[in-house]
């Protein structure tokens, strides 16, 4: 809500108040309730819980984005004491919060020591992940693959071109750039993972609204390999498969060939810090 009022500002002040003010007394209930950590499935329900076992890093954003909206010392303070968490994920989302005050917070007053521990992390994430680049020969990013693998590779661009705002150098956009060549077709099945775009893509995405039309609607990120094959279908045909290569074409490989938001947010992220259309 504190993001959002800033994107509102400008357009209707009246309701950016409205959504600012509900976002400042969700922080009061954050302070009174510390202990709460998020929402559980019941035990009849097995799907989706997405549980997160801490909200420091969520309340960490939270006071960032209070920050950048209001300038008040009360989320300042807080961000002052607080440890500088990463994350570009679902779960962890600590590096939402750095980019918000790193590029946000100038008009309303900066601190030299967050700027510089800030500064600090998110370099020393892109630096690990040079490490990782230089010995991957697919020159991505990433040495595993997770459920939803394409969402760390998309969110690694991010990371470059972050860093590269921070501290200009070349080699932050030539390493971006791999990792989208991955994306869009240089990997180990010679497999675009965007609806509609290139030789090779997705035709068969495990996403409801393309099988209610019976057509495959374009510019959608899928998954890509998930090295574990957390679906039977994937299980049943991949088997024994390289990392890199546990990914199929079909709509009932969830795990490999879903369709969901948060890495096509990551995707999309990363194509706009690219200034790609």
């Amino acid at each position: 809500m504190a993001m959002a009022s800033r994107g509102y500002r400008n357009v209707d002040s009246a309701f950016a108040d409205r959504i600012l003010d509900a976002a400042k007394r969700a922080w009061v209930w954050l302070e009174k309730n510390s202990g709460m950590i998020g929402a559980r499935n019941e035990d009849d329900i097995v799907t989706g819980e997405y549980g997160d076992s801490s909200s420091e890093d969520e309340r960490y954003w939270a006071a960032c984005e209070l920050y950048v909206a209001t300038g008040e010392n009360t989320y300042h303070d807080y961000i002052k004491k607080s440890e500088i968490y990463s994350g570009l994920g679902w779960a962890d989302v600590g590096t939402f919060g750095s980019i918000a005050y790193l590029f946000g917070a100038k008009d309303v007053g900066m601190d030299d020591n967050v700027v510089a521990g800030m500064k600090k992390n998110l370099l020393k994430e892109r630096d690990d992940l040079i490490t990782i680049y230089n010995r991957e020969p697919y020159m991505i990013a990433i040495s595993d693959y997770p459920w939803g693998s394409n969402m760390p590779v998309s969110n690694n661009i991010t990371i470059f071109m972050v860093c590269n705002l921070l501290e200009k150098d070349v080699m932050n956009f030539e390493i971006a750039m791999e990792n989208l060549h991955y994306l869009l077709g240089r990997n180990p099945l010679s497999q675009g993972y965007v609806t509609g775009f290139g030789t090779i893509y997705p035709q068969n995405p495990h996403h409801r609204p393309s099988i209610a039309i019976n057509a495959t609607m374009p510019g959608m990120l899928s998954g890509g390999p998930d090295q574990s094959l957390n679906d039977p279908y994937a299980k049943s045909v991949l088997s024994g498969c390289a990392p890199a290569k546990c990914y199929v074409d079909n709509v009932k490989s969830y795990s490999t060939n879903e369709i969901t938001i948060y890495w096509n947010s990551a995707f999309y992220a990363a194509l706009t810090l690219l200034n790609i259309e």
